[in-house]
């Protein structure tokens, strides 16, 4: 029997995988109420660490890739049910998982398929670690050849989304971009460092890559009223950046970095933030619905972090899983035709006390506290609202490649 074509084979799993994920999230609600996390799921399932956070994943999970890349074998799907049963998990929840993870078998016995290819092919990874390593080198090497190509580089990029409830049941934002050790190696034309937008799309299930593209200046506006180049913030800001960075009004009001190279190039420090009103919805607008943020990579970044840190008051029907995907079209068609080529992803989101120091951050911890407190001031609200912090981390992320945070919205605020 012929292998099917890698769409037909997704579409294939979709269903009992969704289901998977539909079942252990509404079984944590009811058996922990009041927890969340890979741990809390170990305890109170009474099952090793790996098969938690499997377990947690997959519950949590985004999309299909995100539920394929963390999917265990058949031995460790039946050791969850068992757990289920024995932890008190309502006996049609048992069912329900029992009939999913039997269908998963049944198509991945008809497909000829084991569950590394199929993570290759749904969700591009599913690998060994001896890949991941080859894959970290090619990214290093890539990112390296990147710096020389263009000639700018950076060693950090910390991207901070505060999420807080707004006027009418919709959501507002606060994002900050803190870059660090930013330079120019050679001399070259003006590179844009700030494109004042975001785009948080509301939507039923993952979509494409298309999403409501919220512009700053045509809602919220810059966070620091009066600072000379918004939407930077000036004091989380080297001098020496501010005097090389300036708007383009040929490019919608974009800053541009002018500085050239030196003998001894030296490494810049410089944040802006925003913040956009009225984004999207706190509550889903239909079944299944899920926010996405997305972040592009815009330059040679050594470590890329996107922190999301949401207010008490947001309701929201799962933790943030994690895309990583590139969006390249050889024919030049528009945006709206393209299909995102999703990448492996090596690190997944961990959950972080939101006034943490970001580890990129660790010599400008000063920064990030400040960054909190403008965020919050910004939103009405103050650091301490902020309770629940998830955060991403890619090494040597490629250009052009593009990081996302997406989760369920709530069903009711």
């Amino acid at each position: 029997m012929s292998n099917p074509p890698s769409d037909d084979l997704g579409g294939r799993f979709a269903v009992p995988c969704a289901e998977l994920s539909a079942v252990l999230l509404e079984a944590s609600r009811s058996l922990m109420p009041t927890e969340s996390g890979p741990r809390s799921w170990g305890r109170r399932l009474e099952i090793d660490k790996d098969l938690a956070w499997r377990a947690y994943r997959i519950a949590h999970a985004g999309d299909l890739a995100g539920i394929v890349r963390v999917l265990p074998g058949a031995r460790g799907l039946s050791l969850v049910e068992r757990a289920l049963a024995k932890a008190g998990c309502d006996a049609a929840l048992c069912a329900r998982f029992r009939a999913a993870r039997t269908a998963l078998a049944r198509l991945i016995d008809e497909a000829g398929v084991d569950r590394r290819t199929l993570g290759a092919i749904v969700a591009g990874g599913g690998d060994d670690k001896g890949d991941r390593r080859e894959r970290a080198r090619a990214r290093s090497d890539a990112r390296r050849a990147m710096s020389r190509l263009w000639g700018i580089e950076a060693r950090a990029s910390v991207r901070l989304y505060m999420i807080a409830p707004g006027a009418g049941g919709l959501l507002d934002v606060v994002y900050f971009n803190l870059v660090d050790g930013f330079r120019r190696l050679r001399p070259g034309p003006p590179w844009r460092v700030v494109s004042p937008a975001i785009r948080f799309e509301p939507g039923a299930g993952a979509g494409g890559v298309e999403g409501a593209l919220h512009h700053a200046r045509a809602a919220g506006g810059p966070l620091v009223p009066g600072d000379p180049q918004p939407p930077l913030v000036a004091e989380l800001t080297d001098r020496a950046a501010s005097d090389c960075i300036r708007a383009s009004v040929a490019d919608g009001g974009d800053l541009f970095f002018h500085g050239e190279a030196s003998a001894s190039p030296r490494r810049l420090g410089f944040a802006w933030g925003e913040r956009l009103v009225g984004v999207g919805p706190a509550v889903a607008p239909n079944p299944d619905a899920q926010a996405v943020l997305r972040s592009a990579v815009q330059f040679p970044i050594s470590k890329m972090t996107m922190r999301l840190c949401f207010h008490r008051d947001v309701p929201r029907g799962s933790d943030p899983s994690a895309a990583f995907f590139i969006t390249l079209d050889a024919v030049g068609r528009p945006g709206s035709f393209e299909r995102p080529t999703r990448l492996a992803l090596d690190s997944e989101i961990d959950s972080v006390e939101p006034r943490r120091t970001p580890r990129a951050l660790a010599k400008r911890p000063g920064s990030y506290a400040r960054m909190l407190e403008l965020g919050a001031s910004a939103l009405g609200s103050v650091p301490g609202d902020f309770r629940d912090g998830f955060e991403l981390t890619v090494t040597d992320p490629p250009m052009l490649s593009v990081l996302a945070m997406q989760w369920r919205l709530s069903a009711s605020a």
